[in-house]
């Protein structure tokens, strides 16, 4: 019997690459997890051969735990990298607590608190506490991808004098929102990552504890 891999945000855009990359690969049996297993997205993936089940990350840990029961390997991504700290940490407890055997985290601005956000940078604590679960019990496998941020980009670096990127200060005055203008052939593709992601739960001794870019990743890094 195939080995069942668990999608959080299988609707959305990364959730969906990856699920339908593990569908391709035919390897995984692929459960879509999803807040509304009614919708027509949902309807589409199932369709196309997912398990769609009804999971909230907001939701309890035990009701978590239910959705994810039986999975080898789980996908999360959480859906705002300045809102999701608790539910991203309580999803990984409850992989931890359902034996869930490979995690794979997509921590993509993970590395932004090197530089910007020591202390208040969601996805890096959450990416902290999923390694720290690994390190107590090594059979819980934790993998992780992001996009290349190794460069700093301020507002007048050549991405934004070149009307690639977008920065807008929001209505508090003091943070900032940042978009890109245009789709540059060097920014990492969202269908890029459900193979990237397949091969990673395909190869858990390799991947484990390591971090991937996406292909194609532009070095990246902005001021908030």
């Amino acid at each position: 019997m195939s080995k069942i891999v668990s999608v959080f945000g299988a609707t959305g855009d990364q959730g969906g690459s990856v699920a339908r990359a593990l569908l391709k690969d035919g390897k995984f049996k692929v459960r879509a997890l999803t807040r509304n297993p009614n919708s027509e997205a949902s309807k589409k993936l199932k369709a196309e051969g997912c398990e769609v089940v009804k999971c909230d990350i907001a939701g309890s840990k035990q009701d978590i735990e239910t959705a994810i029961k039986g999975s080898y390997g789980v996908f999360l991504i959480t859906i705002s990298i300045f809102q999701d700290k608790e539910n991203g940490k309580k999803v990984a407890d409850a992989c931890f607590d359902a034996g869930v055997e490979h995690l794979v985290f997509s921590s993509i601005l993970g590395s932004l608190r090197a530089v910007i956000l020591p202390n208040f940078n969601p996805k890096a604590e959450i990416e902290d506490h999923i390694k720290e679960l690994s390190k107590k019990k090594p059979q819980f496998i934790s993998s992780f991808v992001h996009d290349r941020n190794e460069s700093f980009v301020t507002p007048s670096s050549s991405m934004f004098n070149q009307n690639i990127f977008k920065l807008e200060k929001r209505s508090d005055g003091v943070s900032y929102s940042i978009s890109h203008t245009e789709q540059p052939s060097n920014i990492p593709k969202v269908e890029d990552l459900g193979p990237l992601v397949s091969s990673i739960l395909n190869d858990p001794n390799k991947y484990s504890g390591v971090v991937e870019h996406f292909p194609n990743s532009a070095p990246m890094r902005v001021v908030l």
